[in-house]
């Protein structure tokens, strides 16, 4: 697990920072609204991808990781044939409803609602590749697809578009359009060049195998619509109220306390397949071990991070997004900070559940647990904007993973956590 775990940390080295002086400099590079703006759109495009790849990530994670060990890879080639047509058939139908939508309701859509559908199918082709690598074992290669190649592409089409002045909101969600098409076609091309080429028939699933997939897809899709609801509802909410400049000082925040929370998405990124052979080997020893272990890691690498986070917040934030950012964004995100502190020492309940076959108790864990971040988030965030949104999205998280950790225990008979 720790080479695994290296390699990943490896990628999230580069991407992290890169993603991080992206938002950085979009921040310096154009007005508070502007930026705000941007942001938003990005949230929306990311919950309107929701029904064409929300589940596809984990969905194939598990059913590749199955093929592969059981060398079946004519069903490899139904899965991957399948996905592809699915997410552009289902681009499309999504696409026309909201624009059917939007003239019935508002006569017109604008330039923002058309970008936020065409990162859709690129949104989805990426969580088709990092599904596909990660049940291959290659962890690493699907976290780029995400971390490196779209923010790369972003930035130099930003800084491009600044050199020429030409530098807005809307443009800048024209060059992150621009990198999803690049991560899409490295996902195309990973994907139907991993197994043999002698054993790999391009067909569709089978009624029955569709019908099953379907409602694990269905699952996935709200496990996964959930967690981004989870991650983007205060954005969306301070967005909804108008107040563009509090999406800002907001992001700021969740850049900072989402680096605290990256040693369990490392974790996360390469248990899938592990989990998926100890529990087809019927190895609950193994499952344990993998739990403490993972958590022991996670917590390991977050603790430094939270601690330089909480003491020199201020100054990093005044070096890196600007000093009209410090005082509106450092106490939302020491609020931040602690809840993902206490998110990574539980562990990682949900993959486990997921990853089991428990998808539908995993989501009833989150479902649970967003309520109680909607409705603190819809409290607080209206009087005291970003503060107030960090405070309700800092509960919500906690009580989450509290719920996932109990129907663990409930199913598996065991805590997660680092004891």
């Amino acid at each position: 697990m720790l080479r695994l775990f290296l390699s990943v940390s490896a990628v999230y080295a580069v991407g992290v920072p890169l993603s991080l002086l992206v938002n950085i400099l979009l921040a310096r590079w154009m007005p508070v609204e502007e930026f705000g703006k941007f942001s938003f759109t990005i949230a929306f495009a990311t919950i309107l991808s929701l029904p064409v790849g929300g589940g596809l990530a984990l969905l194939l994670t598990r059913e590749v990781a199955k093929t592969r060990q059981s060398g079946e890879w004519q069903r490899y080639g139904r899965l991957v044939t399948t996905a592809s047509l699915w997410i552009v058939a289902a681009s499309c139908a999504l696409a026309a409803c909201v624009l059917g939508i939007a003239r019935l309701t508002a006569g017109e859509s604008d330039l923002a609602t058309g970008l936020a559908l065409a990162l859709v199918p690129g949104l989805a082709f990426v969580s088709f590749g990092e599904g596909i690598a990660k049940g291959f074992g290659r962890p690493s290669f699907g976290e780029a697809l995400r971390q490196l190649i779209p923010p790369t592409l972003l930035l130099l089409g930003a800084a491009s578009l600044r050199f020429a002045g030409r530098l807005d909101s809307d443009s800048a969600l024209i060059a992150q359009f621009a990198g999803l098409c690049a991560a899409t076609i490295v996902a195309l091309s990973y994907a139907f060049r991993q197994p043999p080429r002698d054993k790999l028939r391009l067909a569709l699933v089978s009624l029955d195998e569709f019908r099953s997939l379907s409602a694990a897809f269905l699952s996935f899709a709200m496990i996964t619509g959930l967690g981004l609801l989870i991650s983007q509802f205060a954005t969306l909410t301070l967005g909804f109220l108008g107040n563009e400049a509090e999406v800002a000082y907001l992001k700021v925040a969740e850049r900072g306390s989402q680096l605290v929370a990256l040693p369990l998405t490392f974790v996360n990124a390469i248990l899938g397949p592990k989990i998926v052979q100890a529990h087809m080997e019927g190895n609950r020893s193994e499952l344990v071990r993998l739990s403490r272990s993972a958590a022991r890691l996670a917590l390991a690498a977050a603790l430094p991070i939270a601690a330089i986070l909480l003491i020199w917040g201020r100054p990093i934030i005044g070096l890196t997004f600007g000093p009209e950012f410090v005082d509106a964004s450092f106490l939302p995100m020491a609020v931040l900070c602690l809840a993902q502190l206490f998110f990574v020492a539980l562990g990682a309940p949900a993959l486990f559940l997921a990853m089991t076959g428990h998808e539908r108790e995993n989501l009833i864990s989150r479902a649970l647990g967003f309520v109680v971040l909607a409705a603190c988030v819809l409290v607080f965030a209206a009087d005291y904007g970003a503060l107030g949104a960090a405070i309700g999205v800092a509960i919500g998280l906690v009580v989450i993973k509290l719920f996932a950790a109990a129907i663990l225990f409930r199913r598996l008979r065991f805590f997660s956590g680092p004891v």
